[in-house]
């Protein structure tokens, strides 16, 4: 079986647990063991997450862009936990949980318009390297997501590379707003640039 046909497998699986379950209840029997291994690397700062940990997350980073905003929000808040990741991808319309995220990108972003990116340590580092190796080893359109969040965090940290990756994300997708969102913030000149690369 092909890499390809692996993530269309993954997607497949979760679409089929959605209809069966309900998106909720599917997306948190699926995520609870990836987010486990996800934290656990991010705790560990290195990246200990099996290939098929890694094509799951990034499968579902596509399928349901809720998953891909507790990975950015894992990232940026230190003290989040399993269970708050839960929270923003399986019941993203539940007020506490959105005005949660609202308010953390928002603070981040205004700390890093003040040079602050307190976050941005070995954690950080783990991050990026997972979301490398998951851009890298998938097909074009399931790259997409990956590279987005790296381009978002890395611009938040204030890294020179934030505006290619963003770009890339684009070529992958040209509908990936959290990558039109980098590129917009970099063009109004939001914040300095402080790192070469992330």
């Amino acid at each position: 079986m092909t890499k390809p046909d692996e993530y269309q497998r993954i997607t497949i699986g979760y679409k089929e647990d959605t209809k069966r379950l309900g998106t909720g209840a599917a997306t948190e029997q699926w995520c609870k063991t990836l987010f486990d291994a996800w934290m656990y690397s991010l705790d560990s700062e290195t990246d200990r997450t099996s290939d098929e940990t890694k094509r799951r997350l990034t499968a579902l980073m596509r399928g349901n862009l809720n998953v891909r905003d507790a990975l950015v929000a894992s990232i940026i808040d230190p003290t989040l936990d399993v269970d708050a990741m839960l929270a923003i991808a399986v019941r993203s319309d539940d007020k506490s949980a959105k005005n949660y995220l609202s308010t953390l990108l928002s603070t981040t972003l205004d700390d890093a318009t003040n040079g602050k990116a307190p976050w941005c340590d070995g954690r950080f580092d783990a991050a990026i390297d997972m979301l490398s190796a998951m851009a890298e080893t998938a097909s074009k359109r399931f790259a997409a997501q990956p590279l987005a969040v790296i381009a978002y965090v890395s611009w938040l940290a204030g890294a020179s590379n934030a505006a290619i990756i963003a770009l890339q994300a684009l070529t992958c997708d040209e509908d990936c707003t959290l990558a039109a969102i980098v590129l917009s913030g970099i063009q109004e000149k939001c914040i300095p640039t402080r790192r070469k690369e992330a």
